[in-house]
């Protein structure tokens, strides 16, 4: 390494506050011994961190300074300040005095300490800005959901109120129509709420009382056109709740029928399984 890859590396400020490893203290030594330029920057940087802590009016009583010292030279080590060789110009060895080694390791102390509550400090608010982000983000999806809820529901309360939309009755009937058989799927008092705007096509279910199906099961709608049933789609119906909800459109309707259809639905109806019509 030259002289100035050396003095810009780093190490010798670590060296003059004792935290290289051995094997790099004794290099950096080394490098003192043969460069003056590195023993004079080593030199410089001694006076500057005592100048550095001197400067903040910290005084280090004798008991804290000796504390410090012990703690620094506690390897089994004697306590006497330790010798940095540093061969000036004149071949002028230095040493560090007890009181500028007690005024560095308290400055490293308060130093490290500082650099620990900065982190802690960062560490907590990196936490809250994530914890702000993440309520953002929450709030910015139930306004997403709201939104969408609001649009759907204006949709339909324009469907509903268009003057040309007719509202049907969809109940349950006492026989099959088809077959002319007693219905037991459903009963009196069993219906089913919807609008049908015969230039949109556009069919909304309302509302809906009904039995409640296997889980293998679904109820299906069917417009009547022509005498012949139309898919208009399945809906669910789940422990008594139903979602307001638009179906398949349907041209020509005359009358409109529920079925009974397994999961999914049917291409035609299940005749056996027609229990609900309502007529227009």
């Amino acid at each position: 390494m030259t002289v100035q890859e050396i003095i810009s590396s780093g190490k010798l400020e670590l060296y003059v506050a004792g935290s290289l490893p051995e094997t790099e203290m004794r290099e950096v030594a080394m490098y003192a011994s043969q460069y003056p330029e590195v023993a004079r920057e080593i030199e410089q940087i001694e006076l500057a961190m005592i100048s550095y802590y001197a400067q903040g009016g910290n005084v280090i009583s004798e008991q804290e300074m000796n504390r410090n010292l012990t703690q620094l030279f506690a390897s089994g080590k004697k306590e006497e300040a330790p010798v940095v060789p540093m061969p000036q110009s004149r071949g002028v060895v230095i040493s560090l005095s007890r009181v500028a080694v007690a005024a560095m390791v308290g400055g490293l102390i308060l130093t490290s300490a500082l650099a620990v509550l900065m982190w802690s400090q960062q560490k907590s608010l990196r936490t809250e800005i994530a914890e702000i982000k993440n309520s953002q983000q929450q709030l910015l999806a139930e306004n997403t959901k709201y939104k969408e809820a609001d649009a759907a529901y204006k949709k339909q309360m324009q469907l509903v109120q268009d003057i040309f939309t007719k509202r049907v009755e969809v109940k349950a009937v006492a026989y099959n129509p088809f077959t002319n058989q007693p219905n037991t799927l459903t009963k009196d008092g069993n219906f089913i709420l919807l609008y049908w705007q015969p230039q949109t096509k556009k069919v909304l279910l309302l509302s809906a009382n009904l039995p409640q199906l296997s889980a293998n099961e679904q109820y299906q709608l069917w417009g009547m056109v022509d005498g012949k049933p139309v898919d208009a789609g399945v809906f669910e119906y789940n422990n008594g709740q139903f979602e307001a909800s638009f179906q398949k459109d349907i041209s020509g309707a005359g009358a409109f029928a529920v079925s009974i259809e397994p999961k999914g639905g049917s291409k035609s109806p299940t005749i056996e399984k027609v229990c609900m019509v309502g007529s227009l």
